[in-house]
């Protein structure tokens, strides 16, 4: 989850990164198990976005729901590392 943050979408302050890399990971394994199927609905990808809502609330851009903006990579790092985003890791983590 932590690459969809410093990747840029959490680094923007746009959409949330641990959510865009949690619904990623979980498409990826779908693809990887039906390589020979166009797969247009991901029951999975359903299940982790439902659980974020729950969990969070509608909002999904990073810089509303951190309450900031990140300037650099580091910055961000340190964020997380401080336990910035723990609540909406530890859900995600676990769907």
């Amino acid at each position: 989850m932590v690459a969809g943050f410093a990747g840029g979408l959490g680094l923007s302050g746009h959409g949330c990164g641990a959510l865009a890399a949690a619904i990623w990971i979980k498409s990826l394994a779908v693809a990887r198990e039906n390589p020979e199927q166009m797969i247009f609905t991901n029951p999975e990808a359903k299940a982790v976005l439902e659980a974020f809502t729950e969990a969070m609330g509608p909002e999904m851009e990073c810089h509303k729901i951190c309450g900031r903006r990140f300037a650099t990579v580091e910055e961000h790092t340190a964020f997380v590392k401080n336990g910035g985003c723990e609540q909406v890791m530890e859900v995600l983590a676990v769907v």
